[in-house]
């Protein structure tokens, strides 16, 4: 329910101390008649003849704003309420006439402290983000910031940047900077990960070699291969042209093998999510080792045999089939099903895999093209000479939806 007529402000309260108050915050605070907001910065702003409620969750906030209909009523934020907060959803539930007042976030706080350009940094909020997304940002990110919390603690966060192989990654841990109990702590993840830290805190990482991770393109040689069958350099690069991917779309990579095209899939898709669908324990095995080695931490692997393993994941974009078992017709329906206007390609080296992938296209009224890749390396034999090596020809058949 909306407040009406009643004067209601939230107030960004900084680093919770007086003196990194701005001049309107610290304005609204002595002229309210009550203070709403947690203990810690209630103690901190607390002024003569201010009534005081103890209050953090939003349901309680609003039914304390509404028991004091007759009070002008300051709400107090830490940091800067419009920066990773619930500030803009408490605002909304209490009516339009609120004020949001901004305060000194603990990101730049940290960040002017260790004299990092906040516009090199890329800034989550850990208890709105999946953990493996944290990962992956750091991966991806010459610098970043993570304000840790009640679902994903910093020890949660640490634990998982080490297991991801991140541990060796410079790491600063601030808490409550510029009070009494401040602390400031600076070492590698693992070292941090051995601290006695807060549970809520921000964390700044240094990732010098993220560029390395960000590369489209790679040659085969970037890839652990055992004996897993790998779609080569030039059909996975032409496979992934003419998907066309977009940064935030999502992928499926259906018989997934080494990693090579999930991993060129992941780059392109940097803001999206590729699932790699394999069954062979020997691929699964290499595709963890790839995902690792080459941090394409968006990217999921799931075991199990496709089209049933495809049932419980998000529709896809599209969706790149390099491996069907003999079942190329029955994957093609399931990835229909999920969503008519997806893009497809498919590879084979067979005709027969050939016919039955065209047939099922046509049957959904796709617009298909399709190509025969052949290629050919320089090598040399011996000392004396030098010639082109053919590699397996392939067919490359793209299907897109019905204009």
């Amino acid at each position: 329910m909306e407040i009406h007529g009643q004067e209601v402000v939230i107030v960004g309260c900084g680093l919770g101390t007086p003196a990194t108050l701005t001049v309107e915050a610290a304005e609204a605070v002595r002229s309210a008649d009550r203070l709403i907001g947690p203990a810690r910065l209630l103690a901190a702003l607390a002024l003569p003849g201010v009534q005081q409620s103890e209050r953090t969750s939003g349901p309680d906030v609003v039914a304390e704003v509404h028991a004091h209909p007759d009070e002008r009523i300051a709400i107090l934020f830490p940091g800067d309420p419009g920066f990773f907060s619930s500030a803009r959803t408490l605002a909304r539930e209490l009516g339009s006439s609120v004020r949001i007042l901004p305060g000194v976030s603990a990101f730049s706080a940290l960040c002017d402290r260790l004299r990092i350009p906040e516009e090199e940094v890329r800034f989550l909020r850990a208890d709105a983000s999946a953990l493996e997304d944290i990962v992956y940002a750091v991966s991806r990110n010459p610098w970043s910031c993570i304000q840790t919390g009640q679902r994903s603690s910093t020890h949660a966060v640490l634990t998982a940047l080490m297991e991801a192989g991140l541990g060796a990654l410079r790491a600063s841990c601030g808490y409550a900077l510029g009070q009494s109990d401040e602390l400031l702590a600076e070492d590698t993840v693992d070292g941090l990960a051995q601290s006695d830290l807060p549970e809520t805190a921000a964390l700044l990482l240094s990732n010098p070699d993220w560029a390395r991770y960000t590369v489209i393109g790679l040659p085969d040689e970037a890839f652990f291969r055992g004996t897993v069958p790998m779609t080569k350099f030039e059909v996975r690069n032409i496979a992934a042209s003419k998907l066309e991917i977009a940064a935030n779309d999502t992928v499926y990579d259906i018989g997934g093998g080494t990693g090579a095209v999930s991993i060129e899939l992941s780059r392109r898709a940097y803001l999206g999510k590729v699932y790699a669908v394999e069954r062979l324990p020997e691929a699964l095995y290499l595709l963890n080792k790839n995902r690792r080695h080459l941090r394409a931490f968006n990217m999921e692997i799931v075991a199990g045999e496709a089209p049933e393993a495809l049932k419980d994941l998000p529709a896809p974009d599209k969706v790149f089939i390099g491996g069907s078992g003999g079942r190329i017709g029955q994957i093609i329906e399931a990835v229909h099903s999920a969503n008519p206007q997806v893009t497809i390609v498919a590879t084979a080296a067979t005709l027969e895999t050939l016919s039955e992938a065209r047939n099922a296209f046509e049957q959904h009224g796709c617009r298909t093209e399709v190509l025969q890749v052949n290629a050919s390396r320089l090598v040399s034999r011996g000392n004396a000479f030098t010639m082109f090596q053919a590699i397996n020809p392939v067919f490359v058949m793209i299907a897109r939806s019905p204009q």
